[in-house]
């Protein structure tokens, strides 16, 4: 029999062919927003532990740079040389972690780490994972002497690689100055 002439004999739907092509696409998007959501974890992930590397290393810098503006006279090393090992005696400076006024500041590269000795304090731990500890002394009088300190950090990355970065730093220590610049500077 067949049927009648005005009705559409067609069902509405969706075939085979069309349903995995929707399945493709939809895998496709889906790897591609996973990768991208995995690329962006990563990024941040990396980004934190260079925050934290930042901030320790300027944690670091920060105090040497405080104790070192109270300095009086720079011990190791002297006028236009550079060493690893940072030695000064200041005054009282009642500011600081103690009252000693013998401070060294060293890097010991077998282990890493920057140590901060003094009499009343003893041996403590400033950084780790240091792979560079510079200070250089610049040429002139104790008014015009500079003192440039440099750190360099590393650390592993997520991905198991190493990454470096360095801070650096310029002090003009106030307390070595001689008397006539202090009038002014008051």
């Amino acid at each position: 029999m067949a049927p009648p002439s005005g009705i559409n004999n067609r069902i509405s739907g969706f075939t085979l062919i069309e349903l995995v092509a929707v399945i493709v696409i939809l895998g496709i998007l889906g790897v591609g927003s996973s990768r991208l959501f995995s690329s962006s974890v990563d990024t941040f992930i990396a980004s934190r532990n260079q925050e934290k590397l930042s901030l320790e290393m300027w944690i670091a810098l920060e105090r040497i740079s405080r104790e070192l503006r109270h300095a009086t006279s720079l011990l190791t090393p002297l006028a236009g040389q550079t060493a690893s090992t940072l030695r000064f005696r200041r005054n009282i400076c009642f500011a600081c972690v103690d009252s000693s006024r013998d401070i060294t500041f060293s890097h010991t590269p077998a282990d890493g780490k920057l140590w901060r000795l003094s009499e009343g304090a003893g041996r403590r731990e400033l950084a780790d994972n240091i792979s560079s500890f510079t200070v250089t002394v610049g040429l002139g009088s104790d008014e015009k002497k500079t003192v440039k300190i440099s750190i360099t950090r590393n650390a592993k990355t997520s991905g198991g690689e190493v990454s470096s970065m360095t801070m650096e730093s310029v002090i003009h220590p106030q307390a070595m100055r001689n008397s006539t610049w202090m009038e002014i500077i008051r």
